[in-house]
């Protein structure tokens, strides 16, 4: 990792599938991993996530040399009181021997002490076309009530909507050990229309 004021960047690459036993022509893969981190300001960070997957046959050897895969090199710093947070895209629903280049672009900011955005965008390569996107905006204040609210999908096209899901829930807080928070889910995929109810309750002594 590389590190300069508010600047940081990250390498890592590692090889999967080395391990797998099966039929002639089983392969492996290497993949790359890199990640800017830009701190714009105290409460603002805007990241950079890039991918590059290369799938190998089983007939071509393989050189590890000097590898790093850091641990937690894609953990989210999640407030489990707020479900609402937006997931870490890339590497996600790539098929093990199919060529991949996918880039991210994420924004995190807090607002305030109780208030956080999230947001994120992602693009492969093989499909232009093709946008993962989800948002989302919370204020979960300790004694108040609280709120949250996120957008996501999936963008096949300017007007084409292959994917769309909607999350949205109040929060009831009682003296810090009591709280309630009802939710509600509307999930769009093609034709497809599912609402969902939801209701969560913590307690702590």
């Amino acid at each position: 990792m590389v590190k300069r004021s508010n600047v940081a960047a990250a390498l890592a690459q590692f090889v999967s599938g080395l391990g797998k036993s099966g039929s002639v022509g089983q392969g492996y893969s290497f993949s790359t991993f890199g990640q800017v981190i830009c701190q714009l300001s105290e409460r603002t960070k805007l990241t950079l996530l890039g991918l590059h997957k290369m799938p190998k046959s089983s007939s071509q050897q393989v050189n590890l040399g000097s590898l790093a895969m850091p641990v937690g090199f894609w953990k989210r710093h999640k407030n489990p009181d707020t479900p609402t947070e937006v997931p870490i895209p890339i590497t996600s629903n790539i098929e093990d021997n199919v060529p991949a280049r996918s880039v991210a672009l994420i924004l995190e900011s807090d607002l305030d002490e109780s208030t956080r955005f999230r947001g994120w965008i992602e693009m492969q390569k093989s499909s232009p076309g093709h946008l993962k996107w989800a948002v989302s905006l919370s204020d979960t204040p300790e004694d108040e009530v609280g709120w949250g609210l996120s957008l996501g999908g999936i963008l096949q096209g300017p007007s084409d909507w292959d994917h769309f899901q909607m999350e949205a829930f109040l929060k009831f807080n009682s003296r810090k050990r009591f709280s309630l928070q009802p939710g509600l889910v509307y999930v769009m995929d093609g034709t497809t229309r599912i609402p969902v109810f939801m209701f969560r309750a913590s307690c702590s002594l």
